[in-house]
């Protein structure tokens, strides 16, 4: 909880939130990571609410909070007028990322999205929000170098992000695919065992 001293002045906004995040197991856990702490923090200090129903609400709350923050700091009114783009962006290459069972974002997934001009796009929209940290910078393209979420979770929500979009049917037909892939692959350990 050092972060909530470091942020949080007024005494009382920091028990109230102290209280609030104990009371809540769901935020609990999440707390107990630095960066997730501190992504808390802010939605505590700009709205003074946090809805813990479920996870997903609160990373919502999260990139709510990030988008304001940082349309606020750069003063990039185009930012908050491409926020639906922006946020499909993250979300296809997410689901792109899980789909392939990898957490680095190469320019394979990258490029494969449906965007005009997307080198631009990337780099003065994706880059800039501050969700992608880059491991590589072995090229002058942007968009072949590798990067990966600044956190886990972030992959994570955004790939539920975008299969929360889907019609049910095709979700159900994900689930049986994915669900057959992982009892296969414990059959498959099964008899190795053997």
């Amino acid at each position: 909880f050092l972060i909530l001293l470091i942020l949080i002045s007024s005494f009382q906004l920091k028990n109230n939130l102290i209280q609030f995040i104990e009371e809540n197991k769901k935020l609990e856990e999440l707390a107990s990571n630095p960066l997730l702490l501190e992504m808390i923090c802010k939605i505590w200090l700009n709205k003074q609410e946090i809805k813990p129903d479920t996870i997903f609400q609160i990373y919502s709350q999260i990139i709510e909070v990030l988008f304001d923050e940082y349309t606020e700091i750069k003063d990039i009114e185009k930012l908050q007028d491409r926020k639906e783009l922006i946020l499909d962006y993250f979300s296809e290459i997410a689901f792109e990322a899980t789909t392939n069972r990898v957490q680095i974002l190469e320019g394979t997934i990258l490029k494969r999205q449906r965007f005009n001009e997307l080198r631009s796009f990337f780099e003065n929209y994706i880059l800039k929000l501050g969700l992608l940290k880059r491991i590589s910078i072995d090229n002058r393209n942007p968009l072949d170098n590798s990067y990966e979420f600044i956190h886990l979770s972030f992959l994570e929500y955004f790939s539920a992000s975008y299969v929360s979009k889907l019609d049910n049917h095709i979700i159900k037909k994900c689930f049986f695919i994915y669900f057959y892939a992982v009892i296969g692959e414990l059959e498959g350990k099964e008899k190795q065992g053997a």
